[in-house]
């Protein structure tokens, strides 16, 4: 309350006034705290700002950062022998770099956003089907190898190693893809298998016009040998003979060597071919054990032919 409190003049008495000033006080009360409130709140505000002003400082450093690191990452991509292209789950294609667009002969704007209908990337898209179909969040990673057509029909090999990224689900996020041109390489190959071809038949034809000499060649050692009754001749004859046999073993020896490097090399069972090798000997006189089961080793396809000649070196 707020009391006034005068002395009535002339009278020996006092006149007291008494006015509530209880609802005035708690506004003044209230406005006080609302003051220190603003205040505190001003001074938090104060703090917000500063440390927001720090905040976007250091965010615009990262972002000059980011965007120098993209300009290197870009121009490290850019100036790439490799063509590199990336596309969403959905087949739109979100990157490619200068060397596929030179590759395919097309310009970057055309192929950007597409989603693989432009007829330059059939073959491209066509190629890597099977190989995209096997892509597991445990197994992100495949490589494949195949031929395309470029600009004015020209036909091409690429490699492509292709990189699946996948979302916490499992679901296939984004595809990356990076290729090679292995044209000379591939060509190169092509022309090593004409020629081993060429050289294997080559080494047939001669094989058989050797034998054929051979097999001439006795019928008249044969025929000389029926018309000459001199027996120091026919022992001549016979050392003819004998080295004939040897000729022909040689050509025999020769001729399961003239297709090595022709036929690759594949995962052979131990058991089965050192059976077969050994199927062509007598062996009746000699105890085996066998202990190869589930052994297979990867072998040139003369594997069953070592077998025969370590076991014939054995009897």
């Amino acid at each position: 309350i707020i009391a006034s409190i005068t002395l009535m003049p002339g009278k020996k008495q006092l006149l007291a006034t008494f006015v509530d000033y209880t609802e005035k006080k708690e506004y003044e009360r209230e406005v006080l705290q609302k003051n220190l409130d603003l205040e505190e709140a001003y001074s938090k505000l104060a703090q917000n700002e500063e440390e927001l002003r720090i905040n976007y400082k250091k965010l615009a450093d990262i972002e000059k950062e980011l965007i120098e690191s993209e300009q290197k990452y870009r121009s490290i991509v850019e100036d790439q022998t490799y063509l590199i292209i990336r596309f969403k789950s959905d087949n739109t294609i979100i990157f490619v770099n200068n060397a596929f667009c030179n590759f395919f002969n097309l310009k970057r704007e055309d192929i950007l956003h597409s989603s693989f209908e432009i007829p330059a990337l059939h073959d491209y898209l066509h190629g890597m089907k099977g190989c995209m179909e096997s892509l597991r969040q445990g197994e992100p990673v495949c490589s494949v190898e195949h031929r395309v057509t470029v600009s004015e029909g020209k036909e091409k090999w690429i490699h492509q190693r292709i990189h699946g990224f996948f979302n916490e689900d499992g679901s296939l996020r984004e595809i990356q893809s990076v290729l090679s041109d292995v044209t000379n390489r591939k060509n190169a190959e092509l022309a090593l298998e004409k020629a081993r071809k060429k050289l294997a038949l080559l080494n047939s034809i001669t094989f058989m016009d050797i034998r054929n000499n051979i097999f001439t060649l006795a019928g008249y050692l044969q025929v000389q040998d029926e018309l000459f009754d001199d027996e120091s001749f026919r022992d001549l004859t016979k050392k003819e003979y004998h080295i004939i046999q040897k000729i022909s073993q040689s050509l025999d020896f020769a001729k399961d060597y003239q297709d090595m490097g022709i036929n690759p090399a594949s995962w052979q069972n131990v058991r089965q071919a050192y059976l077969f090798a050994i199927s062509h000997l007598d062996l009746t006189h000699l105890e085996r054990k066998e202990d190869l089961e589930g052994l297979s080793i990867f072998a040139d396809p003369l594997l069953e032919k070592v077998f025969y000649n370590l076991a014939l070196n054995i009897v």
